[in-house]
């Protein structure tokens, strides 16, 4: 995962994150943040092929700072959104969000 970290301005704004896949089999991804008033990611869900790797675009709209984040949850499978209803627990990466002056 590249960045490790986003930092985003007090006015808010786009970055983005690339995440790869360096398993041995096709990657499910579900994005989860902690405030979805404040944060909107793009996609929520998508899948990572066996050596590849897919973008996420996180988009913050201004607002008081304070520390958030992104949590990627990942698993093998071929259909992602019902995928991530199953009671099972996931590998994870936690992307830390904060907002720099």
């Amino acid at each position: 995962m590249e960045p490790k970290e986003l930092k985003f301005q007090k006015a808010g704004g786009s970055l983005k994150v690339k995440l790869n896949n360096n398993t041995g089999e096709r990657q499910a991804v579900k994005v989860l943040c902690s405030d979805n008033v404040l944060y909107r990611v793009n996609p929520a869900f998508a899948f990572i092929e066996i050596g590849g790797s897919t973008e996420i675009e996180v988009i913050r709209q201004t607002g008081t700072p304070k520390a958030d984040k992104i949590l990627i949850a990942q698993a093998a499978d071929t259909d992602a959104a019902p995928l991530f209803k199953k009671s099972e627990a996931y590998p994870t990466f936690l992307l830390p969000l904060q907002v720099v002056s």
